[in-house]
Parts: structure tokens; sequence; C-alpha cells
């Protein structure tokens, strides 16, 4: 087994080589491909599709895919149901789920029908003497953690108002697992809830049977894209370059991952430079999955790396049983 000399992430920096460069056409189109679906979370068929996209690229540049690596993740997006907000159930709207606290997705079970009061950024001189209990409260996004003052108020549900120029910001879940229902409404319809309103109701569709638990949907595959590059001179060493895949975000189904896309790209195109000029070393390029969830995919690759393969078999085994142990745990939030 090779010995490994240190972990990039990304792509090289300094080290004499020509990468994509902003104008590069590779850059763009890897970037627009990786991006062309609202998010690449892990276990789900978006992020499916950007590694076979993965895959045709190293092909094509002739770089030898050594292994897929699938390991279980815990997926926190339930795919279920839509859910939208409508005025006197006549005009609706669509809503993204924020990302789940800890792991319990958001979910409305029936209908919440109350008063909409519009708090601007949650501050207390908007506030006022408005009481929000029993309410659904309609905040702006970038209202930092004044969102959690509509709930500690007794709100129902919290709507955050998109302004097109979000960015993370502070959390906007819990770190307990609570079903606190919270949803983004998009920049061409936040505009009708800046003002209260007698009644809205916020309500979900089934997009598919509902013939499975919590524990069965919860429960996806995430995989590793590894490549290798030998080198001209191993000597037993190795270098692992890496760079995550995935996406997830405040609204996990609005996170195209822009950025984390530019990387990979680099680590494509460091793919092509290394293929046709090799190092003294081999280099394993890693394309990781679930490097959302505590860059486990990494952990699963090092884990591969380090240990013999009665130790690895085992630990996956564990894992495999902890995952299911776990969704099990929750099954009884259906």
């Amino acid at each position: 087994m090779n010995r490994v000399l240190g972990v990039l992430v990304g792509f090289f920096a300094g080290v004499g080589m020509t990468l994509p460069t902003l104008a590069s056409p590779h850059l763009a189109s890897d970037v627009d491909r990786l991006t062309e679906e609202s998010q690449r979370l892990a276990g789900s068929a978006s992020g499916e599709s950007a590694l076979s996209y993965l895959e045709q690229q190293l092909r094509l540049a002739n770089v030898n895919l050594s292994h897929e690596q699938s390991f279980p993740v815990v997926s926190l997006n339930d795919d279920r149901s839509s859910f939208n907000v409508s005025l006197n159930r006549d005009v609706s709207f669509p809503l993204d789920r924020i990302q789940p606290s800890v792991v319990v997705p958001v979910a409305v079970r029936e209908p919440i029908r109350a008063p909409l009061v519009y708090i601007g950024r949650g501050e207390l001189s908007e506030i006022g003497d408005r009481s929000l209990r029993g309410a659904i409260v309609a905040i702006e996004y970038d209202c930092g953690t004044n969102w959690e003052r509509a709930f500690a108020r007794g709100a129902r549900a919290v709507l955050f108002l998109g302004g097109g120029d979000e960015t993370t910001g502070p959390a906007k879940h819990a770190p307990v697992p609570l079903n606190l229902p919270r949803f983004y409404v998009s920049p061409p319809n936040a505009e009708v809830f800046r003002q209260d309103h007698a009644e809205v109701t916020i309500e979900s569709q089934p997009t598919r049977t509902p013939d499975s638990t919590i524990a069965d949907r919860i429960h996806a595959d995430a995989t590793n894209l590894v490549a290798l590059i030998p080198g001209t001179d191993p000597d037993g060493e190795a270098i692992v370059v890496t760079a995550p895949y995935d996406t997830f975000g405040v609204v996990p189904t609005r996170s195209p991952g822009g950025r984390g896309a530019a990387n990979v790209s680099g680590l494509l195109r460091l793919a092509e430079t290394l293929n046709a000029s090799p190092p003294k070393r081999d280099v394993w390029l890693l394309f990781e999955d679930a490097g959302a969830y505590r860059h486990r995919g990494a952990r699963i690759f090092y884990d591969a790396v380090l240990m013999d393969e009665d130790e690895h078999d085992a630990l996956v085994e564990q894992h495999d049983h902890e995952a299911q142990h776990f969704a099990a745990a929750i099954a009884d939030l259906d």
C-alpha cells in the first residue's frame, strides 16, 4: 500500500502546472453542467447525474478510473412531498424547505391555516406589541437569528422571504431534533408576503406514493469516484488530491454549489494535465461524495487506504448498521 504523502483539498496551487483560469472554456462548461440542476445532494438523482458527468470527462481524458466507492448516508432530502402556501385558497405559491434541524425534515402533516404576520427583519421594534402566537410569520431572509423570536413567541411556521442576493449567513435551523416548519419563498413571490394577511394556508402535496417509512426514505447511497495517475517513480508513496462534488445549504433544494463545481473542474483538468505529464509519485484523485456530511466520503476513502481489507469490511458493515439503527430510531416521526 502506498504511503500517503499529503492531502490537497480542491486543486494544486503553486506547483508550476497550468490549470483552468476564469476564462477557461473547460471551467465554464464544467460549472455550467454541474450547476444546471438546483442541487447535488448526496445520494440524490442529481448527485448521480453529476457523478456520470465526472466519469465521462475522465474517460475523455484517458484517465484510469480506479474505483467507485459506495457507502450509506442519511439523506436529509425527503422528496415525498412538495409544499405551497396559498392566500384564501385561491392563489398558491411554491415553497422550499429550510435545512432540517439535526435530522428531522420539515414536515406538515395537516394544513397550517393561520393569520400571516410580516415582521421585516424581526427586530423588536418591527414586531412591536403584535402577538405572534398561532401565526405564520413572514421574515426577511437576511434576518440573522431573529427568526428564533417568532417560534419563541408561539409562531406555527416561518416563511423566509428571498431578495435574490442571499448568502448562507447565520443558521436557520435548531441544534436539536425538532420539526420547526420553516420555508423559503423565492424572490418573484416574496413581495406578496411583505404585508399582513388575515389567513394563509401552508400544506403539502404528495409527489409520489407514500409507501415508505422515514427510515426507508432517509437511507441512501453515496459514491466516491477515485482515479489514479501512476507515477514515474512512486517509491511506495502517493499524493491524494480531493474535491467534494456534492452540495448542501440552508435551502438544500436550492444549493447548486458553484464554488464547489469550480473546484471539481480544477480537479478534472488537473487529472488531464497529470495524465499527459505524470509526476514521480502516484497521484490519487478523489471526487468525494457526502462532503457536506462532515467529509464522510473522505473519511470512508482514508479508512480504505489505511486499513487492511478485513478491518475495512468490518467498518463498512458497522457504518451501515449504524445508519439503519439511526433511521429506525426516528421512524416514529411518520
